[in-house]
Parts: C-alpha cells; sequence; structure tokens
C-alpha cells in the first residue's frame, strides 16, 4: 500500500468537511428557497384573489358609468325640451309685451287727448271767473229786473 504523506490526508478530510459544509448550506438553502416559493405561492394567489375582486369592482364601475352615460343623454333630451319650451315661452311673452306696448300707446294717446280737453276747460272756466269779477252783484241783479220787466 502506498502511504499517503499526512499532508495529503488533511487536505482530503479539509475538502471532506468543506463538502459536508456546502452540501449543508446547499440543503438549507434548497429548503429556504422551498420556503420563499410557498410564501411566493400564498402572495400570487392573494393578488390573484385580489385582482378578481378589482376585476369586479371595474366591472361594477363600467356599469356606473354606463348608466351615467344614459343619465346624461336624458338630461340632454329634458334640456333640449326645456329650451323649445323656453323659446315657445320667449315668443309668447315678446308678443304679450307688444301687444301690452301697443295698449299703453292707445292709453297715452287718450290721456293726451283729455289733458288737451282739461286744459281748454280750465282756461275756460278762468275766463267766465274773470268775467264774473267783472259783473259785480248789482249788475247782475239790473239784469235779472230787465229780463222780468220784459216778461
Amino acid at each position: 500500500m502506498s502511504r499517503k504523506p499526512r499532508g495529503s490526508v488533511e487536505k482530503s478530510d479539509t475538502l471532506a468537511r468543506i463538502e459536508e459544509k456546502v452540501d449543508s448550506i446547499s440543503s438549507r438553502m434548497d429548503k429556504r428557497t422551498g420556503e420563499l416559493e410557498d410564501k411566493i405561492d400564498g402572495i400570487s394567489s392573494v393578488l390573484s384573489g385580489k385582482i378578481e375582486g378589482l376585476s369586479t369592482r371595474f366591472d361594477f364601475a363600467d356599469m356606473k358609468v354606463a348608466d351615467l352615460s344614459s343619465n346624461v343623454s336624458l338630461i340632454g333630451l329634458r334640456i333640449k325640451d326645456l329650451e323649445t319650451k323656453y323659446d315657445e315661452l320667449k315668443e309668447t311673452v315678446v308678443f304679450f309685451r307688444d301687444d301690452m306696448f301697443s295698449h299703453f300707446d292707445t292709453i297715452y294717446k287718450k290721456l293726451d287727448f283729455h289733458k288737451d280737453e282739461y286744459h281748454a276747460i280750465t282756461f275756460g272756466m278762468r275766463r267766465i271767473d274773470d268775467e264774473h269779477k267783472i259783473i259785480d252783484h248789482r249788475t247782475i241783479l239790473d239784469r235779472l229786473n230787465k229780463l222780468e220787466s220784459r216778461n
């Protein structure tokens, strides 16, 4: 048998111990990798559930947006109806206003006529008052007596 030098045995032992350590580290790494893969799978399944929940919520949001869109369309139609009614009402008010103004114009013309009549009457009354002041009571009595004597 050949005898190995003592330094060579020590190197073999050191290599064997290093291999054992590497195997130990490798098995721990494999175990740790398995644990991490399990955690990742758990996180992945949780995220899948969350994504499905979000998908449901987005579907619900899409339905709400569609409802809002139809409501906005209905509001647009109602606004058009209101605009039509407003235009009709505006035409009616314009007609009524023009008719009312024409009546006011007629009333003002009549008032002007009556104002002229009023001034003519007041002028006549002043003239009569002025004449009355000129004629005193005695003159009136004398005239009445003359009229009575004629009869």
